[in-house]
């Protein structure tokens, strides 16, 4: 199915000592064939919405998008002004789409774009309760913030890796900008 996340399994079969593999949508539970009693999931992966499979590169227990021909582009979560970065405002970011329902972290980056005339922030967090761009008690984990009008015009980005608390994470922006999933 498109859009799918897919469960990757080992199994084995101890009657004809068969080592294979499945996919699965049953992150617990996959349909076994016959004579299979043995498994161990080892990963996740996501197609689109062509039924393609996203590229993904793992090591022990981390995963990365391989940008290139699927996908294309970094994976934006959100883009555009989002909430208030003061006071703050939090607009939730679903993560769904981007890592499967087994994950524990998310790694990402949030940017903003600085046009030569105007100070610009963005700020990202893994739950809504943290403070806004100036507060300390608690900060928000990742934050970018440029109050230089001097006329230079640029994109400024800001790396995260979460732990996930819920299905979304957190992110307000005064600018244009973005934030994207790299891996989880």
């Amino acid at each position: 199915a498109a859009n799918t996340w897919y469960h990757a399994w080992v199994i084995y079969n101890p009657t004809t000592n068969t080592l294979a593999a499945l996919l699965s949508t049953s992150s617990t539970a996959p349909t076994m064939p016959s004579g299979y009693t043995y498994k161990a999931r080892v990963g996740a992966v996501r197609n689109n919405a062509s039924s393609n499979l996203y590229r993904t590169i793992k090591r022990n227990h981390r995963v990365q998008y391989v940008i290139g021909t699927n996908p294309a582009n970094v994976h934006a979560m959100d883009t555009g002004s989002a909430g208030s970065v003061t006071t703050p405002t939090w607009e939730a970011v679903p993560v769904g789409a981007f890592v499967p329902p087994t994950a524990h972290a998310i790694q990402g980056g949030a940017w903003v774009d600085i046009p030569g005339d105007a100070a610009r922030a963005v700020i990202a967090a893994p739950n809504n309760q943290h403070g806004g761009l100036s507060s300390s008690d608690p900060p928000p984990l990742m934050m970018f913030h440029d109050s230089d009008s001097s006329g230079d015009q640029s994109t400024y980005l800001g790396y995260f890796d979460f732990l996930l608390e819920s299905t979304n994470i957190y992110w307000a922006c005064s600018g244009g900008g973005g934030i994207a999933c790299y891996g989880w």
